[in-house]
C-alpha cells in the first residue's frame, strides 16, 4: 500500500557518495528507496564511522526518527546509484493515522528488524575481532549477496572500511582476518567484490569462535 503511495510524488536520483541527509538537518521528508543502497552511519568523537544500518530497495527512512521525535544524528549516504520518492513528514503522519492496519503492519517489521540486530550485535560484540569479522561477513552474503553458481557474492560497497564500520573494529583488523579466509579459500575476490565460497564453514567458524567468549 505505502510503497504506491509514495509513487504520487517526485522522485530524486542520487549518485554515489551523495549525502541523502546529514546529521542535525530538520528531518523534513521520508524517503522511499526504489533503487539502490543507502548507509546510515554515526561518527565518533574519533571522526570513525559507525554504520548503523544499510537500507536496501522499499525500504523507508527515517522513519524511526520521525515517529520518536528523535533529533537526527546520523549521516545517511548513497552506496550505489539510488533513486528516492520524497514525502513531506506531516503528510506521511497523516497517512499513518488514517491507514492504522498497515501502522500496525509496520510496526511489527521494526520489532523484527529491532529483534534481528539485538541477536546481530549480541553475537558480533560478545566475540573476538577474528569472530565478528566472520559473523558481519556472514551476515552481509544472507542480506545482500547474490548466489552465482554456488558463490555469494557481495556488492563492491562491503570494502574493508565498511565491514569494520559494522563491528567496531579497525581497518587493519578486518583485512587481516579476510586474508587468513582467502588463504584458507573461504572467500577471495572478484572485480574488487568480495566472493564468499563457503558459507557453511564462515557460519561454523564465526559461531564456534563467538561461543569461546560467551559468558556461561
Amino acid at each position: 500500500m505505502l510503497n504506491q503511495y509514495f509513487r504520487k510524488f517526485p522522485s530524486r536520483d542520487y549518485k554515489r557518495g551523495d549525502l541523502v541527509i546529514r546529521a542535525l538537518d530538520p528531518v523534513d521528508k521520508v524517503f522511499f528507496l526504489e533503487k539502490g543502497l543507502v548507509r546510515q552511519y554515526a561518527l565518533t568523537a574519533a571522526g570513525e564511522e559507525l554504520t548503523v544500518h544499510i537500507f536496501r530497495s522499499g525500504a523507508y527512512f527515517p522513519l524511526m526518527l520521525i515517529l520518536s521525535g528523535t533529533p537526527n544524528s546520523y549521516q545517511f549516504v548513497a552506496e550505489t546509484e539510488v533513486n528516492l520518492r520524497e514525502i513531506p513528514t506531516e503528510e506521511m503522519v497523516q497517512f499513518l493515522h488514517r491507514n492504522p492496519a498497515f501502522t500496525f503492519e509496520l510496526l511489527q517489521k521494526y520489532a523484527a528488524g529491532l529483534n534481528g540486530l539485538s541477536v546481530r550485535l549480541e553475537k558480533v560484540m560478545a566475540a573476538k575481532s577474528e569472530a565478528r569479522v566472520n559473523e558481519i561477513i556472514y551476515y552481509l552474503g544472507q542480506k545482500f549477496g547474490v548466489n552465482n553458481e554456488g558463490k555469494i557474492v557481495l556488492p563492491d560497497i562491503f570494502t574493508h572500511k565498511i565491514i569494520a564500520s559494522l563491528g567496531g573494529l579497525s581497518r587493519e583488523t578486518v583485512s587481516r582476518q579476510i586474508e587468513k579466509l582467502v588463504r584458507k579459500g573461504t572467500v577471495g575476490y572478484y572485480k574488487r567484490k568480495l566472493v564468499i565460497k563457503e558459507m557453511d564453514v564462515l557460519k561454523d567458524s564465526s559461531e564456534t569462535e563467538a561461543n569461546e567468549f560467551l559468558p556461561e
